[in-house]
């Protein structure tokens, strides 16, 4: 409850003093892996942060090479692997490039529509989707384990950009097509997976996205939403200017296309978040009043996607305000008016 309050030191407490009751438990070290890793802590949070592995409704892995220690590779082949959600993927593939510089050859076991776009990632020799296609490996890392394994400190974050790329030719034709679009041309993504547990606190109905629309003259907004329902599409096709892609998506390369013909993504919290930010784009991102731990508290830039612009929720469940500032801000960029620190 503390946590979900932003309270992190006060949850910290709660979570130490469990620990003294119980060393072992594992909610308690995830949980105050989060709140650590919230304050910027990494220090603290990244080691804690591998309890999660012995959670109950953890997932285990399979793979059964030696842990990396994150030492020289001296010519041994690494397997990284997948773990949770496709942003996630996103996110640490950044770290491809710092494992392969360990000297060794770099395997990557990667979700399939994360494939066509991780092909051209700085560090990986070698991609496979499923598990009888790994081949032979000396040891093994998750992504999620590589900021631990390689010491990763908020002052020093790995976020050079971009890390991802679209494939040139499809890029070049959905900058054509979306040429002969009138003003701005902005991506919008309002939901995530429904599996994913906090998926009610990131999520917002299509409605919303009306909020937007009423006032911003000079835009075109472009959904990059996938499984749009009838009843959004009914909905958003009242306005004019909304055009929507999401059929022309059949993976995240396509996705990445679309978003380097944009003039800016504007996304709750999943993967589309994460990929613009990986391309270097400019993206706004709204989020809940307590956040997933990757985006801290209150401040209104990320350390990880140096593009992105946050727009947090004042208190529990209120949207209004986030699209009030969202809302007024389009109409500044829209009219030429827009500092480059919100661009």
């Amino acid at each position: 409850a503390l946590l979900d309050q932003g309270q992190l030191d006060a949850a910290i407490a709660r979570y130490e003093q469990a620990l003294c009751l119980d060393p072992e438990h594992v909610d308690a070290h995830c949980n105050k892996s989060l709140a650590r890793l919230m304050k910027g802590d990494f220090a603290a949070g990244w080691p804690e942060l591998e309890w999660r592995w012995k959670k109950t409704d953890a997932k285990p892995h399979g793979h059964l090479q030696p842990l990396w220690d994150g030492g020289p590779l001296n010519g041994k082949t690494i397997l990284l692997h997948r773990e949770q959600g496709l942003g996630d993927n996103i996110h640490f593939i950044r770290y491809a490039r710092l494992v392969k510089e360990k000297g060794g050859t770099v395997v990557y076991y990667a979700p399939p529509p994360l494939v066509r776009l991780f092909n051209a990632v700085a560090g990986i020799d070698h991609i496979v989707t499923r598990k009888e296609d790994i081949p032979v490996c000396d040891c093994q890392a998750s992504l999620l384990s590589l900021p631990w394994l390689l010491e990763t400190r908020l002052a020093a974050i790995p976020a050079g950009i971009p890390y991802l790329t679209p494939e040139p030719a499809l890029a070049a034709g959905w900058q054509q097509y979306l040429a002969a679009r009138a003003g701005l041309k902005v991506g919008i993504v309002w939901r995530g997976s429904p599996s994913f547990k906090n998926d009610h606190k990131r999520s917002i109905p299509a409605t919303r996205m009306l909020d937007l629309f009423k006032d911003s003259e000079n835009v075109t907004f472009i959904g990059l939403q996938k499984e749009i329902t009838p009843e959004e599409t009914a909905v958003l096709g009242l306005y004019p200017a909304f055009l929507d892609v999401s059929r022309d998506l059949a993976d995240f390369a396509d996705t990445a296309a679309v978003i380097a013909g944009l003039d800016l993504v504007i996304s709750v919290d999943t993967a589309v978040a994460h990929l613009a930010g990986a391309l270097g784009r400019p993206v706004w991102i709204l989020l809940p009043f307590t956040p997933d731990w990757r985006w801290m508290l209150k401040r209104e830039d990320s350390p990880w996607y140096p593009t992105a612009h946050l727009f947090r929720q004042p208190e529990f469940g209120n949207w209004a305000p986030v699209f009030e500032r969202v809302r007024s801000e389009l109409a500044l960029w829209s009219q030429g008016a827009l500092g480059d620190a919100r661009k």
